[in-house]
């Protein structure tokens, strides 16, 4: 029983809200708490399907894992999952602070 929430509804759920609120507002609430956003490294404003490719993954927790080993195990940046290098997104600061020594 505990499997069918772990891997059905709760999912699903969590699903939508990742969709939602990086295809809308290409940030989710811990992004947002962090300084985080995501963007198109095209420079074009992030959409619905961008957010949907780079989010699908998170459908089921063996496809994330699949993910980001595959992102970690491929030539490219670190920080990026496969599937943000297949769409080409990236999880960037929202805005860059410099320090003075």
């Amino acid at each position: 029983m505990v499997g069918l929430w772990l891997g059905g509804p709760i999912s699903l759920v969590l699903f939508l809200y990742f969709l939602l609120a990086e295809g809308l507002y290409g940030r989710t609430l811990g992004k947002e708490i962090m300084g985080l956003r995501v963007q198109r490294v095209d420079g074009k404003p992030m959409d619905m399907r961008s957010s949907l490719i780079r989010n699908i993954s998170k459908i089921y927790w063996v496809l994330l894992l699949i993910d980001v080993a595959v992102g970690l195990g491929t030539h490219g940046e670190m920080s990026q999952k496969w599937s943000d290098r297949y769409i080409g997104t990236k999880v960037e600061e929202k805005t860059h602070m410099t320090i003075i020594p």
